[in-house]
């Protein structure tokens, strides 16, 4: 029984702000990748650029944003927080 305590992560209300903070900034991050995207597809478009160039980065460099964003807000895997496989 008492094996099983000390197996225990620290209490949520002591990670909880700094996991909330963390999931907050990949989600910020990921918004702030879509807009800046966005005004750039608009400055392309605007300025006589072919849309092939313009339009051919964007999707695969918000898919990335939005991958880092779910694995950042995923939060820790147990096993690997306490160096086990």
């Amino acid at each position: 029984m008492s094996q099983q305590l000390a197996r225990r992560s620290p209490a949520p209300a002591v990670v909880a702000p700094q996991r909330r903070a963390g999931r907050l900034l990949a989600w910020s991050l990921l918004g702030l990748t879509v807009v800046l995207m966005a005004a750039g597809l608009v400055i392309g478009l605007t300025g006589g650029e072919d849309w092939t160039k313009v339009v051919g980065f964007v999707p695969t460099t918000i898919a990335l944003a939005l991958v880092g964003a779910l694995v950042a807000a995923r939060g820790r895997v147990r096993g690997h927080a306490q160096g086990r496989g």
